[in-house]
């Protein structure tokens, strides 16, 4: 069984008052792909409810080393994405480094689906200092 997130399902009951709440696999793939590029494209401190939701700003990492600065970020993805897309579990982020341009940050993103044993899906993402996030998906 597949699921989309809550507001999605409600979304979804006003054009279809029969739906159960379940989707295709492709739906919930898209609902979870659309939901990184939500958390990844918001700045931590930004939203009100959840002042730890998204990614701390990129472009301010002077109180640490680069690398310590990547680890930091590398934790506080894993830490974001555990929490707030319990579809996701067994969840890993590994730095790229891809650019020498390093207002470019590159990450894979790693995890299996938590309905589905097995399933691994992978995304690359690049988030850049001017807040643009891209996100390749490779399921």
């Amino acid at each position: 069984m597949f699921k989309i997130r809550l507001l999605e399902r409600l979304a979804r009951t006003e054009t279809d008052p029969d739906f159960s709440g379940y989707v295709s696999g492709k739906e919930e793939m898209d609902s979870i792909f659309n939901y990184l590029k939500n958390i990844l494209s918001t700045k931590e401190g930004s939203t009100l409810i959840a002042y730890d939701f998204g990614i701390p700003d990129i472009s301010n990492y002077h109180e640490q080393s680069y690398g310590e600065y990547i680890r930091t970020l590398e934790n506080k993805l894993k830490n974001s994405i555990e929490k707030y897309e319990p579809r996701l579990k067994d969840i890993k982020i590994e730095y790229i480094d891809k650019y020498k341009d390093k207002s470019i940050l590159t990450f894979r993103i790693e995890a299996k689906l938590a309905n589905v044993d097995n399933y691994i899906l992978t995304f690359e993402t690049k988030i850049k200092s001017n807040g643009e996030i891209n996100i390749n998906e490779e399921y």
